[in-house]
């Protein structure tokens, strides 16, 4: 088993967004924003958990993670669905 990747940074945070994070976000095809404690997090997503890892587990060609949760946020919004692979509305179909 290989010892747990390093945690977030500490309550100051990583500071300015620097260009690291821009070409990390290139790679992704995404943009994120940050918590509190420095976790990356999908822009304009609804919800996530902010955990904190406590063990982590080879399993074959998988990494099994086992985190404490630390905070569950639950934001207003309309949610993206993807369904017989097309993005929709919860009731109505996007463009195609």
């Amino acid at each position: 088993m290989r010892p747990p990747p390093p945690g977030p940074p500490g309550p100051e945070g990583r500071g300015p967004r620097g260009p690291e994070d821009a070409g990390a976000e290139a790679e992704a095809g995404a943009r994120f924003d940050r918590t509190p404690q420095g976790t990356p997090i999908l822009h304009g997503a609804l919800a996530y958990l902010e955990c904190r890892l406590k063990s982590a587990q080879d399993a074959g060609d998988h990494t099994i993670f086992i985190a404490e949760v630390e905070e569950v946020v639950v934001r207003e919004g309309e949610p993206l669905l993807f369904f017989r692979s097309k993005y929709r509305n919860i009731g109505e179909e996007l463009l195609e």
